[in-house]
C-alpha cells in the first residue's frame, strides 16, 4: 500500500501463502494494486500462483493480458488454472478459452499432455468437440490418458468418432486400457447393429491383454450385444 518496491523472489513469497490459504480477498487487493500501478516484480510463478486465486473470469482474463504487454512467460500452472476457470463457465467462455489457446499453442508447454488433458477438457466443457478432436489430432505423440479422454469426449455425441480414434489407436500400436474398451463398447452399443463389427473385434484383444475378469467390461459386452440384436 505505501508503493514498496517487491522483488519477483518477495512476490513468490506472498503468492505462495495467499495460493496455500486461497485467499481470494487479499489476491483481489493484489490485483487492484497491480491495476493501479504497484511496483511488484510478477514472474511466471507468481502470477500462476495468484490466477488460483482469483475468483471471477474478468480478473483472470486482466492478468492474462498483462502478462501478455509485459512477456510474462505463463509456466504450466498458470495454464491449468486458466483452462480450468473457462471450462468452470461453459460455452460463455469460450472465446476466452480460444484466446488462451492460441497463446499455449505457440507456448513451451505445447506438447505437456497434462496440459492438454484440461484443453480437451476445457473444450468439451465449452459445448466445441471439434475443437477438442482437432487439437488431439494436432497434438504429437499422445499418451494413453489422452487418447481415453478423446475417445470418452466423442462418446455421446459422436460415437462414430470415438470408433474412427480407437482404430487409429490400435493402428499406431498404442495398447488400450480397460478404460478404452469400456468407451469403445459403449460407442458400439449406441450406434447399433452396423457398428458390430468393430465390436467383435474388442474380445479377442480384451482376452489378450487380460482384461477378460474385468465384471465391468464383461457388462459391456453383454449390453453391446443385447443393444446390437445378438
Amino acid at each position: 500500500k505505501q508503493r514498496v518496491k517487491l522483488d519477483s523472489i518477495e512476490m513468490r513469497k506472498v503468492m505462495y501463502a495467499v495460493h496455500k490459504k486461497r485467499d481470494k480477498n487479499v489476491a483481489k487487493e493484489i490485483l487492484d494494486d497491480l491495476k493501479s500501478g504497484a511496483k511488484f516484480q510478477m514472474n511466471s510463478n507468481s502470477c500462476g500462483l495468484l490466477f488460483s486465486s482469483l475468483e471471477s473470469l474478468g480478473e483472470s482474463m486482466w492478468l492474462f493480458d498483462m502478462m501478455l504487454e509485459k512477456n510474462i512467460e505463463f509456466d504450466d500452472h498458470a495454464f491449468i488454472e486458466l483452462f480450468s476457470k473457462i471450462s468452470s463457465k461453459g460455452p460463455s467462455a469460450l472465446p476466452q478459452g480460444n484466446k488462451i489457446y492460441q497463446v499455449f499453442a505457440t507456448s513451451a508447454h505445447r506438447s505437456n499432455p497434462k496440459i492438454a488433458s484440461y484443453v480437451l477438457r476445457m473444450f468439451e466443457k465449452c459445448g466445441d468437440i471439434d475443437k477438442a478432436t482437432r487439437v488431439f489430432e494436432n497434438f504429437k505423440q499422445p499418451d494413453l490418458f489422452l487418447w481415453n479422454q478423446i475417445i470418452n469426449l466423442c462418446l455421446e455425441r459422436f460415437p462414430q468418432k470415438s470408433l474412427q480414434l480407437y482404430e487409429k489407436m490400435i493402428s499406431l500400436k498404442v495398447t488400450p486400457s480397460d478404460r478404452t474398451f469400456t468407451s469403445v463398447l459403449l460407442a458400439v452399443a449406441n450406434i447399433g447393429q452396423q457398428a458390430l463389427g468393430a465390436g467383435k473385434q474388442a474380445p479377442k484383444l480384451i482376452v489378450q491383454l487380460r482384461f477378460d475378469k474385468n465384471t465391468i467390461l464383461r457388462n459391456e459386452l453383454i449390453r453391446m450385444y443385447e443393444q446390437c440384436g445378438e
